[in-house]
């Protein structure tokens, strides 16, 4: 089952979803066929300590929540309650800190960016001499479509002011997690959410999601920087796993015309 939000948007069916990665992590996914799906604790350890987090003076603005969203993945969060000292039963009232720091160690999420084209930006924050996948929304939907062993949650990420009360509206826990401060407003990121129903331990840093990347992908972008010899070891590393997309260069390496 695939899970969208009502209250927030989902990308148009041939919106261009990015990815942009090392060249490590891009021939990682060609070689398992899957998309990197990274632990959301240690992205807030690792990257950004926000993620993951809301300002407590949302808490009065979020004092209802679906109960059963968290009974849900109840096998899931035990370990996590008992490592933490919590002791959990039907009468206790969870806070806003609280469901955070009980869905945050047993989430993964797969960060991607919706354009057009491709961003200066983006290869300069995420793939320093790297590489671009794109594909349309409506290719991924359909490969979430089809798990049968996870049920993603989708959303295009809401941009706030984090110095402001909240002024989005919360049909599920779940929308938590697709909230940003607005300073990364320019990354216009899609991303989707996975938690398995059980728990799967704090040192597993991510979850490799089986899908169909002759049917995914659409384009493989090499940085601005690349060099003849850089296409001829993806183009290597797709051949070998029988992976048949487009290699192009970066649109930014272009000279200007005359």
């Amino acid at each position: 089952m695939l899970h969208a939000f009502r209250t927030f948007e989902t990308p148009s069916p041939n919106d261009l979803i990015w990815k942009y990665m090392s060249i490590k992590n891009f021939v990682k996914m060609i070689q398992k066929e899957s998309l990197w799906f990274y632990n959301m604790q240690n992205m807030a350890n690792e990257y950004d300590y926000y993620e993951g987090h809301a300002p407590m003076k949302w808490v009065n603005d979020f004092d209802e929540y679906k109960k059963g969203e968290i009974d849900e993945y109840n096998e899931a969060i035990q370990p996590i309650f008992k490592k933490s000292g919590v002791i959990i039963n039907g009468n206790k009232n969870l806070t806003l800190k609280d469901i955070f720091d009980i869905l945050r160690p047993n989430a993964f999420i797969l960060c991607t960016c919706i354009s057009d084209y491709e961003l200066y930006h983006m290869w300069e924050n995420y793939a320093k001499q790297g590489i671009a996948v794109n594909f349309r929304y409506n290719k991924l939907q359909s490969q979430f479509l089809n798990q049968l062993e996870y049920d993603p949650y989708i959303g295009k990420v809401k941009y706030v002011d984090y110095n402001k009360p909240l002024v989005v509206k919360m049909d599920t826990i779940w929308n938590l997690f697709f909230i940003k401060r607005n300073n990364f407003e320019s990354d216009n990121e899609f991303r989707a959410i996975i938690m398995p129903n059980k728990y799967i331990g704090d040192q597993v840093k991510g979850i490799d999601l089986k899908v169909n990347l002759n049917d995914l992908l659409e384009n493989v972008i090499l940085h601005p920087k690349s060099t003849s010899e850089d296409k001829e070891t993806i183009k290597s590393c797709l051949e070998k796993n029988n992976i048949q997309t487009k290699i192009i260069f970066s649109e930014l390496d272009k000279l200007p015309s005359n």
